[in-house]
């Protein structure tokens, strides 16, 4: 029984998350209306779309998907400095390094929509931010391997290559049971 109550919290931060996201395009696409030439009371407006965002960035922050908080708690570990959801541009990404100048998002199953990442990035780039995108399944499989890219992404060495999978081959010893296998050096 527990293990159903688990999987269900689990489909619904997924969907909490999915309907925050689905919230930024509709205030984002509000931003373009009301900061049309035609609109009268377009920088009132504008004030308060970006009040909005601030406080929908603070909710993302106080409630945060596993994987951005697992991803999190290791960058803080690191000693990295970042920012965590709050508002740059006019958009709210998952890590912002200010430093560096770059961002690291994580794009879950619940939501990713690429032609909105495209042109997201592509802002970004005008103004000399790069972004760097990692599924958030890979925090929970390969933390290291996530972290390794991230450090080179910062630091902007090439990555690291990937590992393969399988581990070590085990090789039969003579003059030993067929079961008995020692690890190959």
């Amino acid at each position: 029984m527990a293990f159903m109550e688990g999987k269900i919290k689990k489909y619904l931060k997924l969907y909490r998350k999915e309907w925050l996201q689905n919230e930024i395009i509709r205030q984002e696409e509000n931003l373009r209306i009301y900061s049309s030439p035609n609109n009268p009371n377009k920088s009132n407006q504008k004030e308060i779309i970006i009040e909005q965002k601030q406080l929908f960035a603070k909710r993302l922050q106080e409630s945060p998907t596993t994987s951005e908080a697992k991803l999190r708690v290791a960058l803080t570990r690191r000693g990295y400095e970042f920012r965590f959801n709050e508002v740059l541009h006019g958009f709210i990404p998952d890590y912002y390094f200010p430093k560096q100048k770059k961002i690291v998002e994580l794009d879950g199953r619940a939501f990713h929509d690429l032609q909105m990442d495209k042109r997201r990035d592509a802002y970004f780039e005008e103004r000399g931010i790069v972004t760097f995108r990692i599924r958030s399944h890979r925090v929970f499989r390969e933390m290291s391997q996530v972290l390794r890219s991230i450090e080179c992404f910062l630091s902007g060495k090439p990555a690291p290559p990937k590992r393969k999978r399988g581990g070590r081959k085990a090789v039969k010893v003579k003059n030993s049971p067929a079961w008995a296998k020692v690890p190959k050096l």
